[in-house]
């Protein structure tokens, strides 16, 4: 990929992956209880987003959210304060691996299990 590809593809994810945080986080602090498909459809994105600009790390996360958050919309489970906070604690990650690669540091590409 071509370095003003790679930049351009870097900006749109540095604005993108903060909506995407933004919105989950307002999930979480309702104790899920709000809008869950669109929850969803913001943690999908959000994986896409990290596949985009090469972030595994963050795809896994992502997709893990992703499942965790389709479980709670089919009723398949129900959002507990453990779950809650593992999921925030998720999130965080998410964040600190986002802040190294806009940074133009090296994000590790595999993290631990999670949900542990």
């Amino acid at each position: 990929m071509s370095e003003p590809a790679r930049t351009q593809l870097l900006a749109a994810y540095a604005d993108e992956h903060r909506d995407h945080l933004g919105a989950l986080r307002a999930l979480l602090a309702a104790g899920a209880s709000g809008d869950l498909e669109d929850a969803y459809r913001h943690a999908h994105s959000l994986k896409g987003a990290a596949r985009a600009v090469n972030l595994a790390a963050v795809v896994h996360l992502a997709h893990a959210l992703e499942s965790l958050v389709e479980a709670w919309w089919e009723g398949r489970s129900q959002p507990d304060a453990e779950t809650i906070r593992l999921a925030g604690d998720a999130l965080d990650a998410i964040e600190d691996l986002s802040a190294l690669l806009l940074a133009g540091q090296p994000a590790p590409q595999a993290i631990p299990p999670w949900p542990p």
